[in-house]
């Protein structure tokens, strides 16, 4: 028989088990179209090692890739809807219900990566008003993940838009197949998962990617020829349902903010020498095409009804953001205080 010592002893040490267990058991599941070896599936990767090392175990994120449970285009709803508690989605999967999500496909908009990496900048106007416009959506934005440059790659050697022109290529969004119209081609709207399969079947001709993607997802196995036009910037978002994040206490969010500020300093600092190595890669695999001057402004100037058709879209959203990315790409002296 135990004392009422011993017994009391007992019951405290089972209630602080219990309570111990409640909090480790505070798992948020992350869905991800992504392979784990992408290098945004080990900046997500990352960021779960954090938030299990900064909360001592009391928060765990299980990682969910490869589109285990729902592909890019589903992510942003079941997030929204809190059928999942986090994700991974480009951004262009929100232009549906917010179109101004596509300021950064359109062509040709920011004149050089450095600009694009202010638009994004926590305290950038642009992305503020593109995270609350998200929220919204019932989908609160834990960090930006930059994707790199778009890039084109065929079957056959590209140079100009022209060469393009009639063919059926990938596209992974509204404003990114607007730009194939514009050039004159056929634009056919593919998840990244179903790339493979269908440059495999010939189902296109071309398609539009980051070429961090076409080095992960060897897709010059099957598109010998790769143009760094560089047009538009991919970028995508890290999701957290809203209702989700309201639920935790105060430590748990400012854990999962930390680690999230963590993950997206590291992948900005990586993702210039990521291209580099991608292109670099690529080129030992296929044959890579760098624009001219002359041949760039070609690409140019064959998408300049895109902007157009982006603001009849985006209405008065869009044009402020517009006037935000003018502000970003001027020279630091120019810029307002």
């Amino acid at each position: 028989m135990f004392s009422r010592r011993a017994l009391f002893g007992l019951i405290v040490l089972c209630a602080a088990l219990l309570s111990f267990e409640a909090r480790a058991a505070t798992t948020l599941r992350l869905a991800s179209q992504l392979p784990e070896a992408h290098a945004l599936g080990q900046n997500l990767a990352l960021f779960a090692e954090r938030v299990e090392a900064l909360s001592d175990g009391e928060l765990r994120i299980v990682i969910y890739p490869s589109s285990q449970l729902y592909s890019d285009k589903m992510i942003p709803k079941a997030v929204g809807v809190g059928a999942i508690d986090m994700g991974i989605a480009s951004l262009t999967q929100f232009a549906g219900i917010q179109p101004a999500v596509d300021l950064f496909y359109l062509p040709f908009l920011f004149e050089d990566q450095q600009a694009v990496l202010r638009a994004i900048d926590i305290d950038s106007p642009v992305r503020q008003r593109l995270d609350q416009a998200l929220l919204e959506t019932g989908t609160r934005v834990m960090w930006w993940q930059p994707y790199g440059s778009t890039v084109v790659m065929s079957h056959h050697p590209v140079r100009v838009p022209e060469d393009l022109a009639g063919r059926k290529v990938r596209v992974f969004g509204k404003t990114v197949g607007d730009f194939i119209e514009a050039i004159g081609a056929a634009p056919t709207l593919l998840s990244g998962a179903e790339q493979f399969l269908a440059y495999q079947r010939g189902t296109v001709d071309a398609g539009l990617s980051g070429i961090l993607a076409i080095k992960s997802r060897r897709l010059y196995e099957l598109m010998p020829h790769i143009t760094l036009t560089r047009h538009a910037d991919v970028e995508f978002v890290v999701l957290i349902n809203d209702q989700r994040w309201r639920s935790l206490d105060d430590r748990q969010r400012e854990v999962l903010a930390t680690a999230a500020r963590e993950a997206e300093l590291e992948l900005r600092d990586q993702i210039p020498r990521l291209e580099r190595e991608a292109e670099a890669f690529v080129a030992e695999r296929a044959e890579v095409v760098e624009l001219s001057d002359a041949e760039r402004e070609r690409w140019r100037e064959a998408s300049t009804p895109v902007r157009a058709a982006f603001l009849a879209q985006s209405g008065a959203l869009g044009a402020e953001l517009l006037e935000a990315v003018e502000q970003i790409n001027r020279p630091s002296e120019e810029r307002l205080p």
